[in-house]
């Protein structure tokens, strides 16, 4: 090859290399900041499963809040709440087991999505009732949209805290 053509062929191997270094850099990060997300609203779930058991209600405001929260990282979460009450009738609720008998199911559980709290302005607890939340993520990671898996088989975020109500709500 002369020196004009060598000089071109190494330029484009010069850029082709820098474009996969960065390529490989911007992955690595998406996964830090996917990890460091599901932290965030690992700790946001937490905090407002804590601050509901400990006034005994679930306030839409706060539900609101959350949700707006924990969907402002970048990454669409669907939310989930839910409540596993003590059944006041636990021999009427029975579950079958793989064995033919059945046994009776103690507690209740009723699944919520943050309009059906907002609808009804809040929600009431009972002491010693199990309060949970959860956070999936329904759309792709950052990490997926440099990987090619957005609309396909994205990798699952899903953070989730539980806290056992410490008083019931006065209204």
């Amino acid at each position: 090859m002369d020196g004009i053509g060598s000089s071109w062929l190494t330029i484009i191997l010069v850029f082709i290399i820098i474009g996969g270094m960065a390529f490989f850099i911007m992955f690595s990060t998406a996964n830090d900041v996917d990890k460091t997300i599901e932290a965030s609203v690992q700790q946001d779930l937490s905090t407002f499963v804590k601050e509901c058991a400990n006034i005994g209600s679930i306030p839409g405001d706060k539900v609101q809040s959350l949700y707006s929260k924990i969907n402002s990282y970048g990454i669409k979460f669907e939310l989930k709440i839910w409540v596993e009450r003590q059944s006041d009738t636990p021999t009427k609720k029975t579950t079958q087991l793989n064995n033919g008998t059945t046994a009776a199911t103690p507690f209740i559980t009723e699944e919520y999505t943050p309009e059906d709290i907002m609808e009804q302005g809040g929600l009431k607890l009972t002491e010693n009732d199990l309060l949970g939340a959860s956070a999936e993520n329904v759309g792709g990671t950052h990490e997926d949209n440099y990987s090619g898996a957005v609309g396909k088989d994205f990798a699952t975020m899903k953070p989730q805290a539980v806290e056992t109500v410490h008083r019931t709500a006065a209204y």
